[in-house]
């Protein structure tokens, strides 16, 4: 049985509709003697949700090594989590069936147009070229390339400008159970919502200085 994993480039963490635009980001085999393809999903969403620390512990389950390293492999890719409005499709022998994870569970829906889905599965192409989109860029390596491709330099001529990249792990205490995947999304979702797009204004010894969050990656 092969499952794939869409994500939903549309839904904004709401349930999916028929047009919503799809990008697969992985898939994986799975030898399992359940074939209820609603089970499949609740794997889906348990493995591409928890947490690694909790994986590991598992992974001398039947079935634990498998959802460990396909935790693994989707957490270095850097995929966000599985989310209310992603879809996955379960082929088995004789069909693929289509699911879109909704609050309260997976609905069976029709299959998507193939218009309205891109991207690939897991493979290794794809692996390779993560890997190499990781590798730091020399300086000759940049002066290499076309002008028209670099980077501009210049910068205005009252201020500079230097990309960081911030790490951090949020702890939250609910008064949900968090050991349920679903209010655990519910909980990551209000804290999703808090994130904003406003400037940032931050006062410095070296005077001041703005600050806008240009790119947000986030695993539940």
């Amino acid at each position: 049985m092969k499952v794939t994993v869409y994500h939903n480039d549309d839904a904004g963490f709401r349930p999916y509709e028929d047009g919503h635009v799809l990008t697969a980001v992985t898939s994986h085999w799975l030898d399992t003697p359940d074939r209820d393809p609603a089970a499949v999903g609740d794997w889906v969403f348990h493995v591409f949700n928890a947490d690694l620390d909790l994986l590991e512990t598992q992974r001398q389950n039947p079935g634990g090594e498998t959802a460990f390293l396909a935790a693994c492999v989707y957490r270095l890719l850097r995929h966000r989590s599985v989310s209310v409005g992603d879809v996955i499709a379960v082929e088995t022998e004789s069909q693929t069936h289509w699911l879109a994870c909704d609050p309260f569970g997976w609905r069976p829906i029709a299959a998507p147009a193939p218009t309205n889905r891109s991207g690939q599965p897991l493979s290794a192409a794809g692996v390779y070229d993560h890997i190499a989109t990781q590798r730091p860029t020399s300086k000759a390596a940049t002066a290499a390339r076309p002008r028209d491709e670099q980077e501009d330099p210049r910068v205005d001529a009252e201020r500079t400008r230097h990309m960081y990249t911030v790490t951090a792990q949020i702890a939250v205490d609910a008064e949900a159970d968090l050991a349920d995947p679903f209010a655990r999304f519910a909980v990551f979702r209000a804290l999703a919502d808090k994130l904003t797009a406003a400037p940032i204004e931050l006062d410095t010894p070296f005077g001041a200085a703005t600050a806008r969050i240009v790119l947000v990656t986030a695993v539940a």
